[in-house]
């Protein structure tokens, strides 16, 4: 080899190993801040102050303002005194308690700083209040230190860029467990997501057994998650799927209009109805627009409180739309202007523009509500998916009226996308994918961040698939893998080492306790990736023995069975998942290209 190629070698092999090794993460609770704020003003020059746990706060604001404040912001701490205490004053802007502070005038917005002098958070309306509080939550929680609260003095002013945002349970297979609902609602509050859509295909209630009402212990658990809704500021949207075998009769629609009051009656102010994934006479757009209209001024407009209604159309992406035939002309034009209407992009599965929302924007004559089928996975079940989210533009808030994101079946392993979900919609202007990934990463799993960023480097992409939607997987060993392929020895050692990272980040993580649910919903990958580390080294070895010894090569043949086993056998696996793919876009072909096996 010539000294140039050593030399890229060596380079390839220690860039490698950086990509594998500690990354960079957030120093101060300004920075852990998610979703990143509008405007951020430090003014302490970098010199933290320490609220000593001797330290006596006095709380201003009204009963209400009060309420909501100890319900947000846990000071176990906190010493609290009714006059000259450390001043935490919280109001919505006009309050008596907030003085002449004032909140940026946008809807959900808020005013926070804290100084010296003490603590002031400011709401535009109760929303914004509410997350001035998740914020202010967020620092202490951050710096929380054995003496007391350390905080920087800034000032925030913070408003979102996308008014509704937030996750629609639409996706086919398992749906959510009612103790991962109620999780979820906690998670979105924290992060500033306010918008739940409840839809999942293989609720009975939702869509087969659509007329019928719901039975009394189903009914009491849709109450309670109402109501945990409620509590996080999230507007729960209860959706129904009629159009599979909608007859258009008299008796259906009072069907709906029934349905729509028991679930009225369990706190429910927002409806949606799916007529996604169907065909026939379900299909028809004036049909649909005909009994939406209805549902709107017969059900919406008698109940003051309701949200306007929410549309799936059945022509959902712009790739499965018949322009000609017009149908979502024919939506826009006849559906009464207040009822939404949801889009997935130009397909199923797509990343969202300005022109992708400019096409459908004319057709429907409004805004569309977008829903990005990210992370969801029930078109790829062998894959999961947990890279950063990615390919939305920044300058689309204006031309949507929504973006709710459609996750995988795995509610815990989901919240990677999700949290970068709430980071995007809140600011799109100042996004950074990667940055985000890596804080969702750390959030979710403190004990054990580096180990699940490892693992997660080879569950990014969803392999080949229907709907022609890929990501990005092992873009950091691609080089070394040609290296080695040709035969280099460092890239072959480089290799190696990137199999024994996958390999001890499989071990740590299936040993952590931290959150049991996540690697539950991780284990059947988690193995698979221990294999592929151990397929990975003994086809490094018998490599750089030349290809010669046959227990080195009959080892290789092994694992390569194990791999094939775990991927093949339903006992190993979760309902509904149909296999068990690591690293299927880089590292699995480099290694089987190694040992000389076609897959």
């Amino acid at each position: 080899m010539t000294t140039r190629r050593l030399l890229l070698a060596a380079l390839l092999i220690v860039g490698s190993l950086a990509t594998l090794g500690a990354h960079t993460l957030p120093t101060t609770p300004l920075e852990w801040l998610n979703p990143r704020p509008q405007k951020v003003v430090t003014t302490s020059a970098g010199q933290p102050l320490l609220l000593s746990h001797e330290l006596k706060w006095q709380l201003v604001a009204s009963d209400a303002a009060a309420e909501m404040f100890h319900s947000v912001v846990e000071c176990p701490d906190v010493k609290w005194t009714s006059r000259r205490g450390f001043k935490v004053r919280v109001g919505l802007t006009g309050d008596k308690a907030v003085a002449t502070a004032q909140a940026p005038a946008r809807a959900e917005g808020y005013l926070l700083t804290m100084s010296t002098d003490g603590i002031t958070v400011v709401g535009h309306d109760t929303d914004g209040l509410y997350y001035g509080l998740q914020t202010l939550a967020a620092l202490l929680r951050g710096g929380r230190t054995d003496q007391g609260v350390m905080f920087e003095c800034c000032q925030i002013e913070d408003w979102p860029e996308i008014a509704e945002r937030g996750v629609v349970e639409g996706f086919y297979g398992t749906p959510w467990s009612h103790s991962a609902r109620l999780d979820q609602m906690d998670f979105y509050g924290r992060n500033k997501l306010n918008t739940y859509i409840y839809g999942p295909k293989d609720d009975p209630w939702h869509r087969g057994r659509w007329r019928e009402p719901y039975p009394a212990d189903q009914a009491a658990r849709l109450g309670e998650l109402v109501e945990a809704a409620g509590r996080n500021h999230v507007t729960f949207y209860w959706a129904i799927h009629p159009g599979g075998d909608i007859k258009w009769t008299t008796a259906d629609r009072d069907a709906l209009v029934a349905k729509f009051e028991q679930v009225y009656e369990l706190g429910v102010r927002a409806f949606a109805v799916f007529f996604d994934d169907i065909g026939g006479e379900g299909a028809r757009a004036d049909k649909q627009a005909e009994l939406l209209n209805f549902l709107h001024h017969n059900f919406v407009a008698t109940h003051p409180d309701v949200e306007p209604l929410m549309l799936c159309p059945t022509e959902y992406n712009r790739a499965w739309s018949n322009d000609a035939g017009g149908y979502l002309r024919t939506l826009g034009s006849e559906l009464d202007s207040n009822i939404r209407i949801m889009w997935t992009g130009n397909r199923v599965i797509s990343t969202i523009d300005r022109e992708a929302m400019g096409w459908i924007n004319e057709r429907i004559g409004r805004k569309g509500f977008v829903w990005f089928n990210f992370p969801v996975n029930d078109y790829v079940r062998d894959h999961l998916l947990l890279g950063p989210v990615y390919g939305n533009a920044a300058d689309v808030a204006g031309e949507v009226a929504g973006f709710v994101s459609n996750p995988m079946e795995y509610a815990q392993a989901s919240k990677i996308a999700l949290y970068s979900i709430a980071d995007y919609t809140w600011n799109t202007d100042t996004y950074d994918a990667d940055h985000s990934w890596l804080r969702s990463l750390a959030t979710l799993l403190p004990t054990n961040s580096e180990a699940l960023r490892i693992f997660a480097l080879y569950n990014k992409d969803m392999g080949e698939n229907v709907h022609q939607f890929r990501r990005e997987e092992g873009s950091e060993i691609e080089q070394i893998a040609a290296l080695a392929i040709e035969g280099d020895g460092q890239a072959l050692d480089a290799l190696a080492q990137v199999c024994r990272a996958l390999g001890k980040a499989c071990d740590a993580l299936l040993a952590d306790t931290h959150n049991p649910q996540l690697i539950e919903e991780l284990r059947p990958w988690l193995v698979q990736g221990q294999n592929v580390a151990a397929y990975g080294g003994a086809v490094v070895e018998w490599r750089k023995a030349g290809c010669q010894g046959d227990k080195l090569r009959s080892e290789v043949e092994r694992l390569r069975k194990v791999i094939d086993h775990h991927d093949t056998t339903p006992e190993l696996r979760h309902p509904y998942q149909t296999g068990t793919k690591v690293g299927s876009k880089v590292l699995m072909p480099t290694l089987d290209k190694l040992a000389g096996i076609e897959k």
